[in-house]
C-alpha cells in the first residue's frame, strides 16, 4: 500500500513537470492573436402589452419611439466578456470549443493563454494555464442604437431591447442572440391611471412625462455611468447638435462630463459652446443674425428671370438682400438667350450692382439641333410599340414552350423522343433569349424618347437647357 502511494506521488509530479518541461515537444499551432469586435448595435424592438385595453396598446406603440429618441444618444456600454465576439475566433474551434457556449471564466482563460503565448499547445491546454497574468480587456463596446425593422437580417453583433408594459410597471431586457441569453433585465414601477386617459388625445407628449421619470434610471443601469437632463431653449427652426450628433428634441439626457453643443440656422451665425455637465442643466441658445447686404442684379437685355439657389426672386433689374460672405448660385434665363450661370459671394459691402450680359442664341443652329432631337425622339417613341408587341409575343411563346418541355420531362424517358423534347427545348431557349432582347430594347427606346423630349423642353426654355458654356443638356447646379 505504501508503495502505491509513492508511485502515485511520483507520477503526479512527473505529469505536473511535463507541463513546463515537455511543452515545446507537444503539437503546436501558430495562429493570429485574438481581436475583439467592440461594435454593438442595440435594436429597440416592439413592446408587448399584457392588457386588452386599447389605451395600453396605443401607449405601447409610442414607447419604442420615445425610448429611441433618448437611447440613440448612447455611444458606449461597459465591455463584458460574456457577450464579447472575437473577429478571429478560430483558436476556440482548434481547442474544440464553441465561442458562444463558453463560460466567461473559461473564455478569459483561453484568451489569456493565446495572448501570452506565441503557440497553442493542443495537448497541454488547459492543464497548464493559470490566471496569474491578467489580460487587458477593452473598457467599452461602441454602441449604435437603431429601431427594429421587420424585413432586416441582424448579425451576431446585435443586441435586442425588448419591453413589456402594464398599468403598474414597465419591464425591459436586452437579449443577446449570440449567447441566447438576457444580459440585462430591468423593471420600474409605472403608475398610469387608464381611466383618466382620453383615447382620442393619446400622443407621444402624454407618454413623455411618464417616461422621463424612468429614463434616467434606465440609462444609468445600462451604461453604468451618470446621466443628467439637459433642457435646450433654442430659436425656432434652428438645428442643434451635441457632440456632432443631431438632436431632435428640446430635452435630452446626456452623460456626465464635457460636451460640445452647436446650433445652426439659415441666416444666422453658428452658435458653439463647450459645457461640462455635472447636474441637470438648462441652456439658452441665442444666435446672432448674419449681416445682410443689398445688391442689385441687372442684365443686358433686361427682364431676365433671376433664380438664386434654384428659387425665383424676380426679373432684372432686381434688388435683393443676401448674407455677406456666403456663396449663392445665380442663374438668369431669358427666351432667345443662353442661360447665364454665376456664383456670387459678396465679401465687400461696396458691391451695390451686378450687371450680367446675356448671349443671344444662334437661331439657325438651335433649330437644326431641335429638329434632330425631335427626329430621334419620334423614331424612338414610335419604334417602342412594335418592339413591345414583339416582346409580348415572344414572352407568350417562351412560356408555352417552357410549359410543354416541363410536361414532356415529367413523362417516362422512352417517351421523350416521341414528343421531340430536344426540339421543344431549343425553341424554348430561342424564345427566352429573344424576349429578353425585345424587353431590353423597348425599355431603352422609351428612355431615349423621354430624354430627348426633356432636351426639347429645355431648349424651348421651359426648364433649363443651353448653358453658358454652349453645352446642351440638363443643367446641374454645381
Amino acid at each position: 500500500m505504501e508503495n502505491k502511494k509513492i508511485v502515485f506521488t511520483i507520477s503526479f509530479f512527473l505529469i505536473l513537470n511535463s507541463c513546463f518541461i515537455l511543452s515545446k515537444k507537444t503539437k503546436q499551432i501558430t495562429i493570429e492573436k485574438p481581436e475583439f469586435n467592440t461594435d454593438k448595435t442595440l435594436i429597440i424592438s416592439k413592446f408587448q402589452v399584457s392588457s386588452d385595453k386599447i389605451e395600453m396598446k396605443i401607449l405601447s406603440e409610442y414607447l419604442p419611439d420615445l425610448l429611441y429618441s433618448y437611447l440613440k444618444n448612447i455611444d458606449r456600454i461597459p465591455f463584458s466578456i460574456d457577450i464579447a465576439n472575437i473577429k478571429n475566433d478560430t483558436f476556440f474551434k482548434k481547442l474544440g470549443y464553441k465561442p458562444e457556449k463558453i463560460r466567461a471564466k473559461d473564455k478569459r482563460r483561453i484568451i489569456n493563454y493565446s495572448l501570452s503565448n506565441d503557440f497553442f499547445s493542443l495537448y497541454l491546454y488547459p492543464l497548464c494555464i493559470s490566471d496569474e497574468k491578467q489580460i487587458e480587456l477593452p473598457k467599452y463596446f461602441n454602441v449604435y442604437v437603431k429601431k427594429f425593422e421587420e424585413d432586416k437580417t441582424y448579425g451576431k453583433e446585435s443586441l435586442f431591447l425588448n419591453g413589456s408594459i402594464t398599468n403598474k410597471n414597465i419591464r425591459l431586457s436586452i437579449y443577446d442572440p449570440y449567447t441566447e441569453k438576457n444580459i440585462f433585465e430591468w423593471e420600474k414601477e409605472l403608475n398610469i391611471d387608464i381611466e383618466k386617459i382620453n383615447i382620442e388625445e393619446i400622443n407621444i407628449n402624454i407618454v413623455k412625462p411618464v417616461t422621463l421619470e424612468i429614463i434616467k434610471s434606465l440609462l444609468e443601469e445600462i451604461t453604468k455611468e451618470k446621466y443628467f437632463l439637459l433642457q435646450i431653449e433654442k430659436p425656432e427652426y434652428s438645428i442643434v447638435y451635441i457632440d456632432d450628433k443631431y438632436v431632435d428634441t428640446d430635452s435630452i439626457y446626456v452623460r456626465e462630463g464635457k460636451h460640445r453643443i452647436k446650433s445652426t440656422k439659415d441666416g444666422y451665425k453658428p452658435w458653439i459652446k463647450n459645457i461640462e455637465i455635472t447636474k441637470d442643466t438648462t441652456i439658452k441658445i441665442e444666435m446672432e443674425k448674419q449681416k445682410e447686404i443689398e445688391v442689385e442684379i441687372d442684365s443686358i437685355p433686361k427682364s431676365a428671370a433671376i433664380f438664386i439657389d434654384d428659387y425665383f426672386v424676380g426679373l432684372t433689374p432686381q434688388k435683393i438682400k443676401v448674407i455677406k460672405d456666403k456663396t449663392y448660385h445665380v442663374r438668369l434665363s431669358l427666351e432667345g438667350f443662353e442661360h447665364y450661370n454665376y456664383k456670387m459671394n459678396l465679401m465687400d459691402e461696396n458691391n451695390e450692382k451686378i450687371v450680367l450680359k446675356l448671349k443671344k442664341l444662334q437661331e439657325q443652329e438651335i433649330n437644326k439641333t431641335k429638329k434632330t432631337f425631335n427626329t430621334i425622339k419620334n423614331l424612338s417613341f414610335y419604334s417602342f410599340f412594335p418592339v413591345f408587341a414583339a416582346f409580348l409575343y415572344t414572352n407568350e411563346r417562351s412560356d408555352y414552350y417552357n410549359n410543354k418541355a416541363n410536361i414532356i420531362l415529367s413523362m417516362p424517358v422512352d417517351q421523350w423522343n416521341k414528343y421531340r423534347l430536344s426540339e421543344i427545348i431549343n425553341r424554348a431557349n430561342f424564345f427566352n433569349n429573344t424576349q429578353q432582347v425585345f424587353r431590353n430594347t423597348s425599355i431603352l427606346l422609351l428612355i431615349t424618347a423621354g430624354i430627348f423630349q426633356l432636351l426639347e423642353l429645355e431648349m424651348d426654355d421651359v426648364g433649363v437647357g443651353v448653358d453658358q458654356d454652349k453645352n446642351i443638356g440638363i443643367f446641374y447646379r454645381w
